[in-house]
C-alpha cells in the first residue's frame, strides 16, 4: 500500500515539473503615471515609473493612449514599446500623430510573463493652436562657398508669424534657429515665397538646411537637404591683380563701376579686358566720360564657369570743373550807336571753350547772356 502511494505522488510531481507546464513565480511590479508635458497641437510627451524586485522580468513598457476608450491597452489603443528592464526605470514616452484640440487617456504600463500592469489613467487635451506651415526647396544653387536656396510658407497658422527663413548646420542632421540661420521677418499673408543665401562655406563639405517659420506657438521647420558644396574653386582678385585662377579658366577680368551701388557688378558699368591664362596679372581699367564732382564705387573682378569673384569695393570723387576766366579790360572808340570793348579769356577752365564773346544791357546793370 506505502509503495502504491508513494509512486502515485512521484508521478504528481513528475507532471507538475513537466517542460510543458508554465511555472508563474510571485511578482512584484508598480507601475505609476507620472505626468503629461509638452502638449502641443499633434503631440505630447507622458512619464511613467515602474519599481520591480529581483523576481519580475519586465519584458516590455511604456505607454498606451486612446482618445475613445477611457482604460487603454497595447492591445485596444496606440502604444509606445520601450523594451525590456531588469531594475527600476524612469521613462518618457512621445505620443504623436495626436488630434488636434482632442482629450486623450493616457497610462504607462509593464508587460510580464504574469500579465500586463498599469499605471493610473490620466487625461490632457491637445491645443488648438497651430504652428505655421513651411516647405524646403529642392534645388538649392550651390558653389564652392555659397548655397542659395528658396522655401515657402503655405500656412500661417493661428498666431502671427514673428520671423523665417533658413536654418543651416554642417554638423546638425535636423538644423534648428539655434544654429546658422537667416532672418527674413514678419509674414502677414501666405503664400509666402522667400530665398536666403549663406556664404563662406567651407569648399567640398556636406551640410545641412531647411526653411523654418516661427509663430507664437512654435517654430516649424521644412524638410531637410543635404547637400555638398563644390570642390571647384573661383579665381581670386584684389584691386588690380588676378592672383589665383581656381580650378576653371579665367574668360572675363577687368573692373566695375557704380554711382549708386556701393558693390558694384559685372550688371554695372564694367570693363572688360578678357581672358587670363596665368597669374599673378595685373591689370588696369580706364573709365572715361564720368561726372564732374561725383561720388562712384569701383573694384576689380574675374569671371570663371565656377563664379564671377570680386576685389574690394572703394570709392573716389572725380574732379570739380573749373569755369573759364574772362576779363573785361579797356572801351575804345564809342560812336552815338556804337563801341569797341577789349576783353580777353586768361583761363579756358576744366573743359574746352564753347562760345565766347560780349553781352550788354541798357537797363541792366550786371548783363549777361540773356540781355
Amino acid at each position: 500500500m506505502k509503495k502504491h502511494l508513494k509512486l502515485f505522488i512521484f508521478t504528481i510531481l513528475v507532471l507538475a515539473c513537466g517542460k510543458d507546464k508554465v511555472v508563474v513565480l510571485p511578482e512584484n511590479v508598480n507601475v505609476t503615471t507620472v505626468e503629461t508635458f509638452e502638449v502641443s497641437t499633434k503631440q505630447a510627451k507622458a512619464k511613467g515609473l515602474v519599481k520591480v524586485d529581483g523576481k519580475a522580468a519586465i519584458k516590455a513598457h511604456g505607454h498606451c493612449w486612446s482618445a475613445t476608450i477611457a482604460e487603454p491597452t497595447p492591445e485596444n489603443g496606440n502604444k509606445t514599446d520601450l523594451g525590456p528592464i531588469e531594475a527600476e526605470t524612469n521613462f518618457i514616452s512621445e505620443l504623436k500623430e495626436l488630434k488636434t484640440n482632442t482629450t486623450y487617456f493616457v497610462r504607462a504600463y509593464a508587460f510580464t510573463q504574469a500579465g500586463t500592469y498599469y499605471g493610473k489613467v490620466l487625461t490632457f487635451k491637445t491645443s488648438d493652436l497651430r504652428a505655421p506651415i513651411v516647405t524646403t526647396s529642392d534645388n538649392p544653387s550651390i558653389t564652392t562657398t555659397t548655397v542659395t536656396t528658396a522655401g515657402q510658407i503655405t500656412d500661417l497658422g493661428t498666431s502671427a508669424v514673428t520671423n523665417h527663413g533658413h536654418v543651416l548646420s554642417q554638423t546638425n542632421q535636423n538644423p534648428t534657429i539655434a544654429d546658422t540661420k537667416t532672418e527674413n521677418g514678419e509674414v502677414s499673408a501666405v503664400p509666402k515665397d522667400f530665398t536666403s543665401s549663406f556664404s563662406n562655406l567651407t569648399a567640398n563639405t556636406q551640410y545641412y538646411i531647411r526653411a523654418y517659420a516661427t509663430s507664437t506657438v512654435g517654430t516649424s521647420y521644412g524638410k531637410v537637404i543635404a547637400f555638398k558644396t563644390s570642390d571647384q574653386r573661383a579665381p581670386v582678385v584684389s584691386s588690380g591683380q588676378v592672383t589665383d585662377l581656381g580650378t576653371s579658366p579665367v574668360t572675363a577680368h577687368g573692373h566695375v563701376l557704380s554711382q549708386s551701388n556701393q558693390n558694384p557688378t559685372i550688371a554695372d558699368t564694367k570693363i572688360d579686358l578678357g581672358a587670363v591664362s596665368a597669374v599673378p596679372k595685373d591689370f588696369t581699367s580706364n573709365f572715361s566720360n564720368l561726372k564732374a564732382n561725383t561720388k562712384y564705387y569701383v573694384r576689380a573682378f574675374a569671371t570663371s564657369s565656377v563664379s564671377t569673384t570680386y576685389g574690394k569695393a572703394v570709392s573716389f570723387t572725380t574732379k570739380a570743373i573749373a569755369p573759364p576766366a574772362v576779363e573785361t579790360q579797356d572801351i575804345g572808340t564809342t560812336t552815338s550807336n556804337s563801341t569797341v570793348i577789349f576783353a580777353s579769356i586768361n583761363s579756358i577752365g576744366g573743359e574746352a571753350v564753347s562760345q565766347h564773346g560780349m553781352c550788354w544791357s541798357s537797363t541792366q546793370a550786371v548783363p549777361d547772356i540773356n540781355d
